[in-house]
């Protein structure tokens, strides 16, 4: 019999999300399947299509999605239907902002009606651009939207080395994590990684390495010191030239 997926699990889904409106009509909106978002016209240049990583329970994706993942065995297919106070929340007159033209010339920014702008630490959407002012949208995009998640737990993911690279890519999406090397130091409560040379100097690195650490922190919870290992082959940098003192 086929395990049941229980709150704190870490496992990996494929999705379809779709909007739905008041009479019932339904529009992709977002999906891990490359072939489904070139169909319906939301294919990304940037997005890695490929199955999400959801810890149960801890919120990645709209909470009506996360309590309809308790219950759910590998393999099966679900439909599940999101109310709007599920998903995003109601859109919020209040977040509708008018902002001075000078914010966006700081930013080097030349509002246009329904471009996504970031003013200060907010996303949102201009509405109009009229006077010295512009008026901005700073709901979310899916704020006050009923939603449809058609859906597949692809697996469990159990083993605690193979849970520490997911988390690890979760961070840095997209990433080759094949040789990344992890050891445990249960009595110290020390987990010890060793990621592959070719991304020591990917930009934003440390920042994905302390968002992987207070994950595994986080999730995993029975470690209390993450450290990051970097070695060097001597031999390969034996033959670059010295530097040349000034």
């Amino acid at each position: 019999m086929a395990k049941s997926i229980n709150n704190g699990d870490m496992i990996h889904i494929n999705f379809i999300g779709r909007l739905v409106n008041e009479e019932g009509e339904e529009e992709v909106f977002d999906t891990t399947l490359e072939n489904i978002a070139r169909k319906n016209r939301v294919y990304r240049e940037d997005a890695i299509y490929s199955p999400l990583l959801v810890v149960v329970g801890q919120q990645w994706v709209p909470q009506g999605l996360d309590e309809a993942l308790e219950g759910l065995v590998i393999g099966e297919e679900k439909t599940i239907e999101i109310a709007f106070d599920q998903g995003y929340g109601p859109h919020d007159p209040a977040k509708i902002k008018l902002i001075h033209r000078r914010e966006f010339q700081k930013e080097q920014i030349q509002p246009k009606i329904g471009e996504r702008v970031k003013i200060g630490h907010q996303m949102g959407t201009v509405l109009n651009t009229g006077g010295g002012r512009v008026r901005v949208d700073f709901n979310h995009l899916l704020a006050g939207k009923n939603l449809s998640y058609d859906l597949t737990v692809v697996d469990l993911v159990e083993d605690p080395t193979e849970q520490i690279i997911a988390l690890i890519q979760r961070r840095l999406p997209g990433s080759d994590l094949t040789e990344t090397v992890v050891n445990f130091d249960e009595s110290s409560k020390k987990v010890i990684i060793e990621l592959p040379e070719r991304i020591r100097f990917y930009e934003y690195l440390q920042f994905a390495k302390s968002g992987a650490a207070n994950d595994i922190h986080t999730v995993i919870g029975k470690y209390d010191e993450i450290v990051y290992l970097e070695s060097f082959d001597v031999y390969r940098f034996s033959e670059l030239p010295p530097l040349e003192e000034e």
